[in-house]
């Protein structure tokens, strides 16, 4: 059964190797940067599926004119809504939910991909069995830098998260693992990371850039994130 309304839908799932899965809520002014980064990218077989979660301002129409005109590009378009607002994990579980395709990325509206990171994270994902596979990131806008740079440790992992959300996961376990839970101040992906640790799988890392990471005055790793940590230091002291 279908999560959300749907709005746009053309092509079908054969033979897409990876469906990127975009949460969008009121960024209408970012998102066709986020979808062009998606069109151009080196691999051709590509399903997509974008979430509209019940955005307000014109989001759903930016949305709905870019993917009726881009549609060909891809094996598969789908455009979803939600008519309430139901949050980032929900976003992202309906928008998988949609796919068969063996591989999911999600990619947060506000960023962007370079041209060959769907091709180089499924390479490696080929190469190894792990859960999921992870790049470098760069960091742009309301601050510079990269991240990413650690490779996978469940030690460092205990710590604090170190890993960002853009990563090729497998769909199969997303599954097993019940999706993504809601999580109070931004921790979804956090979650989602430690749960793949806790049933034996791990991640890889590429050591490219191969996203861009938008960091703005609104965004959840400068207001909620952040506000967070800020506290749970405070109380620690």
């Amino acid at each position: 059964m279908r999560q959300g309304q749907v709005v746009f839908e053309s092509g079908a799932s054969r033979d897409a190797r990876v469906c990127v899965v975009i949460p969008l809520h009121n960024y209408a002014h970012l998102v066709n940067e986020a979808l062009e980064s998606v069109a151009a990218q080196t691999m051709p077989e590509i399903e997509l599926v974008v979430v509209d979660d019940a955005s307000t301002d014109g989001s759903l129409a930016v949305a709905t004119e870019w993917t009726r005109r881009r549609a060909q590009r891809f094996r598969r378009v789908v455009l979803l809504r939600h008519v309430a607002n139901a949050g980032l994990s929900a976003a992202r579980n309906t928008g998988v939910s949609e796919s068969s395709a063996p591989a999911f990325f999600p990619l947060d509206a506000v960023n962007v991909l370079c041209p060959r990171c769907l091709e180089q994270l499924h390479a490696a994902l080929d190469q190894s069995d792990a859960s999921f596979a992870y790049s470098l990131l760069e960091v742009f806008e309301g601050k510079r830098g990269i991240m990413g740079v650690d490779v996978w440790s469940h030690e460092r992992l205990a710590r604090a998260n170190y890993i960002d959300a853009m990563a090729l996961i497998r769909t199969e376990v997303w599954r097993a693992l019940g999706g993504y839970t809601h999580m109070p101040y931004g921790w979804e992906d956090y979650d989602f990371w430690c749960k793949v640790h806790e049933a034996g799988g791990y991640g890889i890392q590429v050591p490219n850039i191969l996203g861009r990471y938008r960091v703005h005055y609104s965004s959840m790793l400068r207001t909620v994130t952040n506000r967070a940590e800020s506290q749970a230091a405070l109380h620690s002291d």
